[in-house]
């Protein structure tokens, strides 16, 4: 693990020392995923996604780089040619940190997207096309394993054709 020593003098004017990488006595890794699809009718599907890691050193100290408890549900209605999803992605906050290895607090999020789309058949060909809006609410956030606590982007369009031949 690299721990930064704050003796040896930076090579840059952003960092606060030099990381010294050993290795430890022991550490605990736990990690758990859950996935769950759900057809409760045949055009309508909802999808379940959570991960959870835990980690910690001998010392009891957090691990570091060690993300929170985060979510995914969609849900998507397909009828024929034509699809529309939604999706919530959220993050718990972040507060067991290593602040020896510089990391800092990060807050909880929650944005939302929503997608659509439509196939064409055309003899052998297929061709999709779709529409979609990340970050719905133009909400300002970033996640725990982002350097620099730097914003993910705010609401956006996304466009999509693909052809399958």
């Amino acid at each position: 693990m690299g721990v930064t020593d704050t003796i040896i003098p930076a090579m840059n004017f952003y960092a606060k020392g030099i990381r010294i990488y050993s290795n430890v006595k022991s550490a605990k890794l736990y990690s758990a995923d859950l996935q769950v699809l759900y057809n409760p009718i045949k055009s309508l599907s909802v999808f379940i996604h959570s991960k959870f890691t835990f980690g910690e050193l001998y010392t009891g100290i957090p691990l570091p780089l060690i993300p929170p408890l985060k979510n995914i549900v969609a849900i998507q209605y397909q009828k024929n040619q034509f699809s529309l999803q939604t999706e919530c992605e959220s993050s718990m906050a972040q507060s067991r940190i290593n602040k020896d290895y510089g990391e800092h607090e990060t807050p909880a999020f929650t944005v939302f997207n929503i997608k659509s789309g439509y196939a064409i058949q055309l003899l052998q060909t297929t061709m999709d096309i779709g529409l979609g809006i990340s970050n719905l609410f133009d909400r300002a956030y970033f996640e725990h394993l982002d350097w620099g606590r730097i914003n993910r982007p705010g609401k956006s369009l996304e466009m999509l054709l693909k052809i399958t031949y």
